[in-house]
C-alpha cells in the first residue's frame, strides 16, 4: 500500500531527528532560549510527533503532537533541505 506524503514526511523528520540532521534556524533558536528547550526536546518532539500538516503558502510544515523530554508538547514548523529538516520555529 502507498504512503501518503504527510506520512512520507513525517517519517523523514523523525529519521533526520535520530541522525541528528535536524538544523535549528536563528528563529527556532530565539525560541528555545524564551521556552527553556534543549536541542535535545526538539528531537524527542521530531521523534514522538504525530501529524504533520503542508502549510503550502510558506512552503513549510507544522510537526505537532510530539513532546519535550519532560512531556510536555513541543510543536515544530520545519523545512525540508536536502541535508536535513531545518527547523523554522518551536511553540
Amino acid at each position: 500500500m502507498p504512503t501518503s506524503p504527510t506520512r512520507e514526511f513525517l517519517d523523514r523528520v523523525r529519521s533526520h531527528a535520530l541522525q541528528g540532521c535536524l538544523i535549528l534556524g536563528r528563529h527556532a533558536q530565539q525560541r528555545m532560549r524564551e521556552r527553556g528547550a534543549l536541542a535535545e526536546d526538539v528531537t524527542n518532539a521530531a521523534w514522538t510527533a504525530t501529524t504533520a500538516t503542508l502549510q503550502e503558502d510558506k512552503g513549510t510544515w507544522r510537526v505537532e503532537g510530539g513532546t519535550d523530554l519532560d512531556g510536555d508538547p513541543l510543536c515544530l514548523v520545519v523545512a525540508p533541505r536536502d541535508d536535513g529538516t531545518f527547523v523554522v520555529t518551536v511553540m
